[in-house]
């Protein structure tokens, strides 16, 4: 696991200013996956992975030293970066930002959706649509948004923001596009929150998924990244 539960008496907490982010070495992890940097004169230094293009190819990037571990009653998270996903093809790739316990295996081959064997938290998109998506899961328990009314473009950079905390009665959310809230989990919406009672550790960061034979790109800078934890 990426960092232990910690302390049984004081929470463990992870806060990471945008410099200390920027210096973290990221490694690619998929198939036909590179990992590169590059520079924007808007948005500063950026990780950018690409994927050769074969259907199905799968890779990720996450923060070696970051991770949910285990969620339980009492913890909290905002995770957010900044996006751009360049596809190879009109709409024919799957991405997930935020915590996931499968790292390259969020993403079943078709429909696209997130797999039912899957924990993960995030803000996504998949192939074959072109808007903003996101949702929880545990397993086979899931709560997924369907497609918002907030689109996604490819070549076009996106504040991604999630919201978080482990209340008595589960998993409650908040998901953000730009500053838009998408997506509400618990926090007296209609959408009830998600159980925990057998989520695991879940990697920070993202993962994508070539569906057609044109490579995907993904830029990518981590710019928020706080986990409070109670480590009991």
């Amino acid at each position: 696991m990426p960092f232990g539960p910690g302390s049984t008496t004081k929470p463990n907490v992870l806060r990471l200013n945008r410099k200390e982010l920027s210096m973290i070495a990221h490694t690619a992890t998929g198939t036909n996956q590179t990992a590169t940097r590059g520079y924007d004169s808007t948005y500063g230094d950026y990780l950018i992975s690409t994927l050769g293009g074969a259907d199905n190819d799968e890779g990720s990037l996450t923060l070696p030293h970051g991770a949910i571990v285990n969620p339980t009653v009492g913890d909290r998270y905002e995770l957010e970066s900044l996006v751009k996903l360049t596809e190879g093809a009109t709409d024919d790739m799957d991405f997930g930002f935020g915590a996931f316990d499968t790292l390259e295996n969020l993403f079943s081959d078709s429909p696209g959706t997130p797999v039912n064997t899957a924990d993960f938290l995030t803000v996504h998109k998949i192939a074959g649509s072109l808007f903003w998506r996101a949702g929880a899961g545990n397993d086979a328990s899931q709560k997924l948004s369907g497609a918002t009314a907030t689109a996604m473009a490819s070549g076009t950079w996106y504040r991604l923001r999630i919201e978080a905390e482990v209340r008595q009665d589960g998993l409650h959310a908040r998901f953000y596009v730009d500053g838009t809230l998408i997506y509400t989990i618990g926090y007296d919406s209609t959408v009830a929150a998600l159980s925990v009672t057998s989520l695991v550790s879940m990697y920070i960061g993202f993962t994508h998924k070539c569906t057609s034979g044109a490579a995907e790109i993904v830029h990518y800078i981590p710019t928020v990244t706080k986990v409070e934890q109670s480590g009991n």
